[in-house]
This record gives C-alpha cells, sequence and structure tokens, in this order.
C-alpha cells in the first residue's frame, strides 16, 4: 500500500504523504482530465520515444555510426546484436511507467499553480532544495560527505540527472507555495524541542488493504510467528523489507496520526497495537522492548530556539506540501492511453502509493 520514495525509511501510510519524489516516491503519491489534452501529457515521455523510434528510416543510422535493429535505432546491444527502442518500451512502461506518469502529471499541475500564483523557483531556490536534501541524508557532516551520501541515495532510487532534477524543482515549487501558510507558533517551538530531544519508540509496522487482513496477522503473531517474519511476508508497506522496522516515533510528532502515536505509547514494551484504520488501509504495530531514551542532558530551549524555529518551519512546510501534492493529484484527471502503461498505472493506484520528498 505505502511504498517510501523519500530518503528515509519511514512509512508514509501512517503519515502525512507529499507528493514530490518518484521512485518516492515520492514520492511517490502517489482520476482526472483538467486539460491535459486529453491525458497525452501523462504519456507525453514515451510518446516522444515512439515518435524519435518511428521517424529513423528503414536502414537509415540516424546519427552517424548509429547502431540498427530491424532499422529502427537500437537501446542497447547484447552480445554485439542491437535490441530496439520499440522492443523495450512496452517492458518500460510496465515497470516503471506509473511513476514517470506521477512525476510528468506532477510537474504539469505544480507549474500550473505556480503561474496562477505569480511563484517562480528560481536556481538558488533548486539549489537550496538540493544543499538540504544532502543534509538530510548527512546531518551534521561537511558538504563533501553530504554530496557523497546523496550520490548513494539517488543510486539507490534510480534518479539520474533528468528525474533529480525535476524533484529539486518540484520540491522548491512547492515550498514556494505554501509558505505563505507557515506560522511558527509557541506550540510548534515547544513540539519541535521534543522531537529534537525527546523520548521514541521504537517499532515495527505492518500494513494492510482490509481490517481482516492486519487482524489475521496479529493472529499470527499471537500464535508465534516472528513479527519480522509476517511483516515480510504480508505487509505492503515499503517497511516490509527490512521486517517492517520503521524508525522510532516520537510521541509529539504530528506528521503520525494521532492514534498510531496514542497507540504505541499506550502499547506494552514488546506489545501489539490493535488495528488502526488509516488513511489508506489499516495498520498493525510491534513496540520495541525498550524505548530510545531522551538525550541525558537537554539543553535549554531558549538556547536552541533558532534551529527549533527552524525545525518546526520546514515541518508546516513539508506538511502543507503533503496537503498541496494530494489535493493537485486528486483534482487531476490522467487518461492513459498506453495498454502497458495503464496497467502500471492502475496497479500502483491501487496500492495508494504517494510520493515522499525527503523529511528535513
Amino acid at each position: 500500500m505505502a511504498r517510501y520514495v523519500g530518503f528515509v525509511c519511514v512509512s508514509q501510510v501512517v503519515r502525512a504523504a507529499v507528493v514530490g519524489l518518484a521512485a518516492g516516491g515520492c514520492g511517490g503519491c502517489s482520476s482526472p482530465d483538467s486539460g491535459m489534452s486529453r491525458g497525452r501529457d501523462a504519456t507525453v515521455g514515451l510518446d516522444r520515444a515512439e515518435r524519435y523510434v518511428a521517424s529513423v528510416p528503414a536502414g537509415a543510422g540516424g546519427r552517424s555510426g548509429e547502431a540498427q535493429a530491424g532499422g529502427q535505432s537500437a537501446a542497447i546491444l547484447v552480445s554485439g546484436e542491437a535490441v530496439a527502442w520499440s522492443r523495450l518500451l512496452p517492458a518500460l512502461a510496465e515497470s516503471a511507467g506509473a511513476i514517470a506518469i506521477e512525476e510528468a502529471a506532477l510537474d504539469l499541475l505544480l507549474e500550473r499553480e505556480a503561474a496562477k500564483a505569480g511563484v517562480r523557483a528560481t536556481a538558488e531556490d533548486v539549489d537550496a532544495e538540493r544543499r538540504a536534501m544532502a543534509e538530510a541524508v548527512a546531518p551534521g557532516g561537511d558538504a563533501a560527505r553530504g554530496e557523497a551520501a546523496l550520490r548513494q541515495v539517488r543510486r539507490e532510487r534510480g534518479l539520474g540527472e533528468s528525474r533529480f532534477a525535476a524533484l529539486l524543482r518540484r520540491n522548491a515549487l512547492m515550498r514556494k507555495l505554501v509558505q505563505p501558510e507557515v506560522a511558527v507558533t509557541p506550540l510548534a517551538i515547544d513540539q519541535a524541542y521534543e522531537l529534537r530531544y525527546g523520548e521514541r519508540i521504537g517499532a515495527r509496522i505492518i500494513t494492510t488493504a482490509t481490517a481482516e487482513e492486519a487482524a489475521a496477522a496479529a493472529a499470527r503473531i499471537r500464535g508465534g510467528e516472528a513479527f519480522n517474519e509476517v511483516a515480510a511476508r504480508v505487509s505492503n508497506d515499503a517497511s516490509a523489507a527490512r521486517g517492517g522496522l520503521i524508525e522510532p516515533v516520537s510521541p509529539a510528532d504530528p506528521s503520525y496520526p494521532a492514534s498510531i502515536r496514542k497507540a504505541l505509547t499506550e502499547a506494552q514494551p514488546g506489545g501489539l497495537t490493535p488495528v488502526i484504520a488509516v488513511e489508506k488501509g489499516f495498520a498493525l504495530l510491534q513496540r520495541d522492548a525498550a524505548p530510545v531514551p531522551a538525550p541525558a542532558e537537554r539543553p535549554a530551549i531558549d538556547a536552541v530556539r533558532a534551529d527549533l524555529e527552524r525545525d518546526a518551519r520546514r515541518r508546516q512546510e513539508r506538511l502543507l506540501m503533503a496537503r498541496l501534492g494530494r489535493r493537485l493529484m486528486e483534482s487531476a484527471s490522467v487518461t492513459v492511453l498506453d495498454p502497458a502503461l495503464s496497467q502500471s498505472w492502475q496497479w500502483r493506484r491501487n496500492e495508494g502509493v504517494e510520493l515522499l520528498p525527503p523529511r528535513r
């Protein structure tokens, strides 16, 4: 149900999700026909590739020295034998088409929203997003260490130059659009302090499409099966590959629903929560035997107020970006014309996948 597509291992099925990174994503995000040329924009990348393949005359070489396969430009050579783009396109559409659709659709919708608001993302805004991402994946490190960590994350998420540049621009536009709504209140400062210096609860999670599936998973665990083994088999969350392990949860973190935080707080160490209804399904959590303790010595709140204000502002931006992304995607209409793309899109929509930008 929820595949994380951001830069941190968090379960967005139980969080406020932001449509911004595909791979999330985060994306990502994440039935519409709102001026999208009856869906043509959703398939523009593959359309262009198909037109390129079709435009190469039989026997022509396209660029000088370009390999050919059946009169078409070749995409790859396998032991010297050319394989045409037309042979790869259906497989590419099925395997990653939905992600490309989400990113193309959100790019278009954000550009329209920004134009209406008179907002634009400058090169400086995009550079700031890159620096913030590097800091997010390597907090406290120097710039070189951050860039190295960012390159590793990009490799893991399949973020090449084109997709990464688009991601940075999406996040910059979304941040610009939501900034007028951000208000850092004293309560937000107190909350940021607890998030930085308060106790956290380690946990694992299983998410399912139905309450019955979650209840069956709970019964298996109570019957003696290990939570991590059941999670790996039945959870539709990205954390299934890690046995359901998610980052420690702060009881003060508003990006988790109150029901999740309350259930974890009330659960016995090592025990299960009840089955909890979340936005796109149902969740079952296991609390770690021991909490992640707060620092032995916490600084006075005034001594770190500037950092807390920055944290609070970033957190509000992220939640508002989530709301904006959902609103845009839910109000749009995506009509997928290619059969292979359509199958990929339907599978992804049924999973309820959302796109997440990196948390920071």
